[in-house]
């Protein structure tokens, strides 16, 4: 074996290795990501949406990427408001400098730059009667390492496997460096992706919006909301 060949051999090697490496750390970065929770509120709002760096307008504490959810369910007087307060959800988010994720009939995902996305809220609790809200800011700076460290590692692996190609003269030397090239380069475009989702995350808060027309009770369910509110107080005084 050559020495040419004897450093192809080596260099699939060494790849193999750092591809089933970001593969195991892909999934303790995961498992991570979970875990790392910030804070989590079922009633108040974000904590930290000020923090948002003037860089790109990242979510961040103290330097950390932080990913921003929140869903607010609210009521309005009849069904015929339902589509209109969806439109006036809409038309905020834009003013916000957001934009649609997703919609329906009864509900509409808005994804909204961090730093608007506290007052974002209120806005959105003003359009009817709040009556179910939670919020929840993610650390995931670990992972947003983990990622960096990947995709510079893959992209050094690749600028190798490319010097290697040039000085391949072998059919076989070719052969072997230009599969192991292409796995590279499919798992670099893979950790680039994700790289482009979890900025995305992390500079806009995702906000679902639901809302439903208001229900008032008939004559039985009054008796049991009656009977719902003289039992709280036998137990709980304001």
């Amino acid at each position: 074996m050559n020495r040419l060949t004897q450093s192809t051999a080596l260099l699939v090697l060494l790849t193999t290795l750092a591809l089933a490496g970001c593969s195991n750390a892909g999934k303790s970065a995961d498992s991570a990501m979970q875990s790392e929770a910030v804070a989590r509120s079922s009633g108040g709002g974000f904590t930290g949406s000020d923090e948002a760096s003037e860089s790109g307008g990242e979510a961040r504490i103290d330097g950390r990427k932080l990913k921003r959810n929140a869903w607010l369910t609210v009521e309005v007087d009849n069904e015929d408001d339902i589509p209109k307060t969806i439109e006036k959800a809409r038309q905020l988010a834009q003013n916000a400098n957001g934009y649609i994720q997703s919609a329906s009939t009864h509900s509409v995902t808005m994804m909204v730059p961090t730093e608007r996305a506290e007052n974002f809220l209120d806005e959105l609790a003003a359009l009817g009667e709040v009556t179910d809200k939670h919020v929840s800011v993610v650390d995931v700076t670990s992972q947003y390492v983990d990622l960096e460290i990947r995709i510079d590692n893959l992209e050094k692996t690749r600028q190798r496997l490319q010097q290697l190609l040039a000085q391949s003269a072998k059919v076989q030397d070719v052969l072997e460096v230009e599969k192991e090239l292409s796995r590279v380069t499919i798992e670099l475009e893979r950790l680039k992706g994700q790289m482009r989702t979890m900025k995305r995350e992390t500079t806009y808060a995702s906000i679902r919006l639901n809302v439903e027309e208001e229900v008032t009770p008939g004559p039985l369910g009054w008796v049991f909301y009656g009977g719902y509110k003289a039992v709280k107080w036998l137990f709980v005084w304001d």
